[in-house]
């Protein structure tokens, strides 16, 4: 079963590589979902992971080549615009100078940075090796831990929805009982 269904594969690859690449798409929330899917036997989990995998780090490295490409011109106009706008651009070169790799590696797990992180990168001139190996670290972890997570949620979800409305109606069952008692009598 490592391919059953091909277009939840591609969708789900495609979502991931577009964001990664900076495209604001739900890529994560693709994820989660295809990870319970196969939790409820419908996915592979291996090939949701993988598939994510290949195209965290595959959008990753498009959006450093379309930053570095596009990024310098448009934050050297940028910065002919006004200071406030050179300013916004020196402070982001000053962050990834000190900061790039890890904002490679953990905007994997931050939403909206995710989208940007890649393109930032290529456009601050962020060394080619240093981005390779941060994008391909947090390529690979991210989908897993996310993926694995998310698996493991949906196998138990049944059992949490169970256990919640249980929980739920006796709570309810208690809060009528004490609403039609009489009042206990002063001590």
């Amino acid at each position: 079963m490592l391919l059953s269904d091909p277009l939840a594969y591609a969708g789900l690859g495609l979502l991931v590589a577009g964001q990664a690449a900076g495209a604001p798409l739900p890529a994560e929330t693709a994820l989660i979902a295809a990870a319970i899917v196969a939790s409820r036997g419908h996915l592979d989990i291996v090939s949701v992971v993988l598939v994510s995998q290949i195209a965290a780090i595959g959008g990753g490295f498009a959006g450093y080549f379309a930053g570095s490409l596009l990024g310098r011109p448009v934050a050297g106009t940028l910065k002919g615009r006004g200071a406030r706008l050179a300013v916004l651009v020196d402070a982001g070169e000053r962050f990834f100078a000190r900061h790039g790799a890890k904002a490679v590696f953990l905007a994997r797990w931050v939403s909206g940075v995710r989208i940007v992180a890649s393109p930032l990168a290529g456009a601050h001139a962020m060394p080619g090796r240093t981005f390779a190996w941060w994008n391909v670290a947090g390529g690979l972890l991210w989908p897993a831990s996310i993926g694995a997570v998310a698996y493991v949620l949906g196998q138990r979800i049944a059992v949490l929805v169970g256990v919640g409305i249980v929980v739920v109606t006796l709570m309810l069952i208690l809060a009528r009982r004490r609403r039609g008692a009489p009042p206990e009598p002063p001590s």
